[in-house]
């Protein structure tokens, strides 16, 4: 299954390798602001956080020269790629460098979740080569986070040597370098924060949910949507606060989430570009946080997906404290199994503290652990409320601005792009 890109994202990714070609190297890349890295056995670990959503970027040891460096990467991508479901790599894509092939795909991981696949394979000036891959959730914000900086670090790794320590930035590198503008959570925010949607031009935010097929098992999905009193809504709150929306230019770049709705009595009718239309009574109300209102206790999140060969699951959960403290965890697993010349069985558990798989066959049996996960630094941190608005400040520094809305019971609330709910006494 081939990645579809729009005509923007492949010169993105072309444009992202490119500018990073330029940059200075390093003997061993460090961790780009606000990813976690560690080494295993063959490959060099880096993960990053955003919105609720995980990327990684795996760089592989490198390797000795090939005798066709094109043969050797088109058999690396028609290699499956550990922890991903129905992916399929093309030929790699033409390059402007000789020395430097990209591949795209999609896939789906162990929960059915969609997910950006790209494949990198450079060829050094010592005629070694060396292979990464990058995984993330394929919708534009985390694509635009998570780039630019999985490839600085892939493109450093290229280079076998560091240049003196002296030497001087190119002209058009720094200048390029400086004309990048800040790193985005969202592509439509405004220039200044907190000058965009104001809680005064907020009409509702409406939840619909519904069972859908995830492979061969059923599951409850939520959907929101924030209603404005210009009569405009749009399909799903973005990972920014309201204020910091730029709603002309957000409806202007992405048309298909903004529609129209208007009152029918106690209900709204909402109406998408493409005719499709339906009605949410007033039961699918949120609400925002109450004046110098406070959370108490856990709030969790669960997916699952399932085929004839396996069958995975992934929890989530944020534990909040009248104090202002919050902490957060996950964990997903995966089993399965395929049955050829032999039976080959393995599962897969990754949680706050690392990884464990196991995998095994009639006459034959291997098991691996990794240790680290995400520090707590990471996870952890204080909370304010503030009407349709949600303020993580982490222990690590990082400071997140989000949406934020519950049930009137609070049994449930809108945290980092799903509903997560109160578990049943």
């Amino acid at each position: 299954m081939s990645l579809q890109t729009t005509p923007f994202q492949r010169p993105l990714f072309v444009a992202a390798a490119l500018l990073a070609c330029s940059t200075l190297a390093h003997a061993a890349p460090p961790a780009p602001d606000g990813w976690t890295t560690h080494a295993a056995s063959d490959v060099q670990l880096y993960e990053f956080e955003h919105g609720g959503h995980h990327a990684e970027l795996r760089l592989f040891a490198v390797e000795t020269a090939p005798a066709s460096f094109d043969a050797w990467f088109d058999a690396r991508i028609a290699r499956p790629m550990q922890g991903v479901l129905a992916q399929k790599f093309s030929a790699s894509s033409p390059a402007p460098l000789p020395t430097l092939h990209v591949a795209m795909a999609a896939g789906r991981d162990g929960a059915g979740a969609r997910l950006a696949l790209v494949r990198v394979g450079c060829q050094r000036a010592d005629h070694r080569v060396l292979f990464a891959e990058m995984v993330f959730p394929d919708d534009a914000s985390t694509r635009k986070a998570v780039v630019d900086a999985a490839f600085a670090v892939v493109t450093n790794a290229c280079r076998d040597s560091a240049p003196p320590a002296t030497a001087a930035v190119p002209a058009a590198v720094a200048a390029s370098a400086a004309a990048q503008p800040p790193r985005r959570d969202y592509a439509f925010e405004t220039a200044q924060p907190g000058t965009g949607v104001k809680p005064s031009q907020i009409e509702a935010v409406l939840m619909f949910w519904r069972n859908e097929q995830a492979g061969m098992t059923m599951q409850v999905h939520t959907y929101f949507y924030l209603l404005l009193k210009d009569g405009s809504f749009r399909d799903g709150l973005p990972p920014v606060q309201f204020g910091d929306i730029d709603v002309a230019a957000a409806k202007k770049g992405e048309p298909d989430l903004w529609g129209r709705w208007k009152r029918e009595g106690t209900s709204y009718r909402l109406a998408w570009p493409n005719q499709y239309n339906c009605v949410l009574d007033a039961s699918s109300l949120r609400q925002p946080a109450r004046p110098g209102e406070m959370l108490d206790g856990e709030y969790r999140g669960f997916s699952a997906y399932s085929t004839m060969y396996s069958v995975s699951q992934s929890n989530w959960s944020v534990q909040f404290s009248r104090d202002g403290h919050f902490l957060k965890s996950a964990n997903r697993s995966v089993v399965g199994s395929a049955t050829g010349g032999a039976t080959v069985g393995g599962a897969i558990h990754s949680d706050d503290n690392g990884t464990t798989s196991n995998m095994g066959g009639g006459n034959f049996a291997t098991s691996r652990s990794r240790p680290g996960g995400r520090p707590v630094s990471s996870r952890s941190g204080t909370y304010k409320l503030d009407g349709y608005n949600i303020e993580l400040d982490y222990d690590n520094g990082v400071v997140e601005r989000r949406p934020f809305v519950a049930t009137p019971s609070r049994d449930a609330i809108w945290f980092e792009g799903d509903e997560l709910n109160r578990p049943r006494k």
